[in-house]
């Protein structure tokens, strides 16, 4: 009676099938993980991003609305257009302006044009113009809007820079 016992380990192919399906559920998982974060990191910049316009458009018109009545006390105060038009100084519109103006001028020509920026974020600001123009009666617009529109610069910011080697 000379048996020969063979040792062997009983490794169904529904065991190598279970251990696959567990990698590919893990891997899934991590990478869903993943790409919620990214997408979540990208969501709040986008927040971030549409917060910082609304906030310097709700300052553009605040300085709209600043110029606005003081278009209306110099109408009150001239006798006629060329008055109104004389007495535009944008010294005097400049001293009530917030810190994110910038760059308030009033051009030198027939239709004064009142211009100014507004800081959206280090490399976006807010350009704005407006027409001014005499009310023939006392209900028209003191003002057109020429221009509202968000600029981009080409410079990077800050955190997009690499640092490469220099040779």
């Amino acid at each position: 009676m000379n048996k020969k016992r063979k040792f062997s380990v009983n490794i169904g192919f529904s065991s190598i099938m279970m251990v696959f399906i567990m990698i590919c559920l893990v891997t899934f998982a991590t990478l869903s993980l993943l790409t919620s974060h990214s997408d979540y990191r990208l969501s709040q910049k986008m927040a971030d991003k549409t917060t910082a316009y609304y906030e310097a458009d709700t300052i553009a018109k605040d300085t709209a609305r600043m110029i606005e009545q003081y278009l209306d006390s110099l109408y009150e105060n001239s006798t006629d257009a060329a008055s109104y038009y004389h007495g535009i100084n944008a010294d005097l519109i400049r001293g009530e302006l917030p810190d994110q103006v910038y760059g308030l001028m009033v051009s030198d020509t027939e239709i004064p044009v009142i211009s100014y920026q507004v800081t959206i974020s280090s490399v976006q600001t807010l350009y704005v113009s407006l027409e001014v123009h005499y009310p023939q009666n006392g209900e028209e617009s003191f003002y057109k809007i020429t221009r509202w529109q968000s600029k981009t610069s080409n410079a990077p910011a800050e955190e997009d820079h690499l640092n490469l080697f220099g040779g």
